[in-house]
């Protein structure tokens, strides 16, 4: 090979490097396409009818232990009982035995235990328990809110006014008349109630709802226990 030819060859093979390097930086002469990430899809937002809403509602109340409703109003007609203005009261959702502690104006507290679907209370000026006539079943069915309870009487559900995280509803039940209902956003549990004034059932009261998955102690009144109704002297 002569001096010409080997000095071609030897320039040729120290360009190389530079060709190749112009090409990997994005030269005309090598584009590479990169290819575009597939989109991460949204995640689906479930949005409940009212039906569906009281629905998982129920399902939620059936299965905790128990809970609190604290009530706060005025003149909330119980069956079977009379009036209350306030009270506190506490459910045990595996047998629907609650005991509660009520206030009726002019005629002072009670503490009350629903048993064996028989109702008994005692006056804070009385040192005995007394049953309400006739076993008084459904004193209590304003607040026991498991399955074949008042939930199940809901009529006319709709969607409440926006309160902002709840999930709200409309709805006519037994007992109570037209309500509005708070459920917690995640769990669907009652949270709050309130209970429109109604010319049937009384005024206007409000529900706070806690102490999910709680259980609590019921007292066991003799067998024996005497029937008087509510008021009066019925000690």
């Amino acid at each position: 090979m002569n001096i010409e030819m080997r000095s071609l060859v030897l320039s040729l093979l120290l360009g190389l490097p530079a060709l190749i390097a112009g090409a990997s930086c994005g030269g005309d002469s090598a584009v590479i396409d990169t290819p575009t990430p597939a989109p991460t899809p949204s995640p689906t937002v479930t949005v409940l009818s009212p039906e569906d809403a009281l629905k998982k509602a129920q399902e939620a109340v059936d299965a905790s232990k128990g809970y609190t409703i604290t009530v706060e109003g005025k003149d909330l007609a119980l069956p079977e009982w009379g009036s209350i203005d306030r009270g506190s009261i506490a459910v045990n959702t595996a047998d629907a035995q609650a005991r509660a502690e009520f206030e009726r104006s002019g005629d002072g507290s009670y503490f009350m235990i629903l048993r064996d679907r028989q109702t008994y209370f005692q006056r804070e000026s009385c040192d005995r328990f007394a049953r309400v006539p006739g076993g008084g079943q459904d004193v209590f069915a304003p607040f026991l809110w498991t399955s074949g309870g008042i939930l199940e009487t809901a009529t006319n559900v709709k969607e409440g006014k926006p309160l902002d995280p709840f999930i709200t509803l409309s709805a006519e039940l037994k007992y109570l008349g037209l309500v509005e209902i708070a459920l917690e956003p995640q769990m669907l549990r009652p949270r709050f109630l309130r209970r429109l004034e109604d010319p049937k059932t009384g005024g206007a009261t409000d529900w706070d709802f806690s102490n999910w998955d709680f259980t609590y102690a019921i007292p066991s009144p003799a067998p024996d226990t005497p029937d008087k109704a509510p008021g009066g002297d019925p000690c």
